[in-house]
C-alpha cells in the first residue's frame, strides 16, 4: 500500500508558521506604514486631550511604531511558533499527531489567533496616543498577515503532500 508523506515533517510546521508570519508581516507593515501614519495623524489631531496636552507623546509613539514596527512581526511570529509547539506538544502527549493535517491545523490556529488580534485592534476606538499607534500601525497589518499566513500554510501543505515521495507502508499479517 502506498501512502504519501509530507515534504516537511509535521513537527516543523509551527516553526514554518512563525517564519512565514514574520515575513508576511514585514511586507504588509512596510506597504501599509504610510497609510497607518496618515490615519494616526488624522485621529491624533481630533482627540482633544492629546491635541492639547500630549502631542510630544504622540510624536514619540509615531516614530517608535514606524521604526520598530517590523520587529513586532518577528516577536509575534516567535509567539505563534511557541503557541504552535505548545499545542503540538499537548496533542503529541495524547497521541493525536499521527495525521499530518493536525500540524497544519495547529499552525492555522496559531496564525488565526494573530489575525483575530488584528481584527480586534482594527475595530477598537483609540483614546490615547499608545492605543492609536497600536490600532493604526498594527491592526490591519496583523489581520492581513494572519490571513495571508493561513493561506500560505494551506498552500504549502497541499504542495507538500502533492510532491512528496510515496512512502512504502508494509502490511504485516
Amino acid at each position: 500500500m502506498n501512502e504519501r508523506k509530507s515534504l516537511f515533517p509535521p513537527a516543523l510546521m509551527p516553526l514554518i508558521t512563525g517564519i512565514l508570519f514574520a515575513i508576511v508581516f514585514a511586507i504588509t507593515f512596510t506597504l501599509l506604514k504610510q497609510k497607518g501614519a496618515d490615519s494616526f495623524d488624522y485621529v491624533i489631531k481630533r482627540i482633544p486631550s492629546i491635541r492639547l496636552y500630549g502631542m510630544e507623546t504622540a510624536a514619540q509613539f509615531r516614530e517608535l511604531a514606524r521604526t520598530w514596527g517590523v520587529a513586532v512581526g518577528a516577536v509575534l511570529g516567535f509567539a505563534a511558533t511557541l503557541t504552535g509547539y505548545i499545542l503540538y506538544g499537548i496533542l503529541a502527549i495524547m497521541r493525536l499527531t499521527k495525521n499530518p493535517w493536525v500540524a497544519t491545523g495547529i499552525s492555522a490556529l496559531a496564525a488565526g489567533t494573530l489575525a483575530g488580534l488584528g481584527y480586534m485592534l482594527d475595530i477598537t476606538i483609540p483614546h490615547t496616543s499608545f492605543s492609536s499607534a497600536l490600532v493604526y500601525f498594527f491592526g490591519i497589518p496583523l489581520l492581513y498577515s494572519g490571513l495571508g499566513t493561513i493561506a500560505l500554510i494551506f498552500i504549502l501543505s497541499l504542495l507538500s503532500f502533492r510532491y512528496a515521495a510515496p512512502a512504502i507502508v508494509s502490511e504485516t499479517k
